[in-house]
């Protein structure tokens, strides 16, 4: 399932994308350049956000 946002004008940049999957996920700093927490989508806490290159990812999804 796809979610996006009804009046975004244009995709988050790289720095952009932690701050959009931060309001729906808890983050912390899991390694150099990465951040963790639990997946929005299934409640995994295989999640990671890798903001310098505007991704994110987790057991079930890969987006970016």
């Amino acid at each position: 399932m796809v979610r996006t946002a009804p009046h975004a004008s244009e995709p988050p940049g790289p720095q952009g994308i932690a701050e959009l999957v931060g309001r729906h996920a808890a983050l912390c700093p899991g390694g150099e350049g990465q951040l963790r927490g639990t997946c929005p989508f299934c409640g995994s806490t295989a999640f990671l956000v890798r903001a310098s290159h505007g991704t994110f990812s987790g057991v079930r999804q890969s987006v970016g």
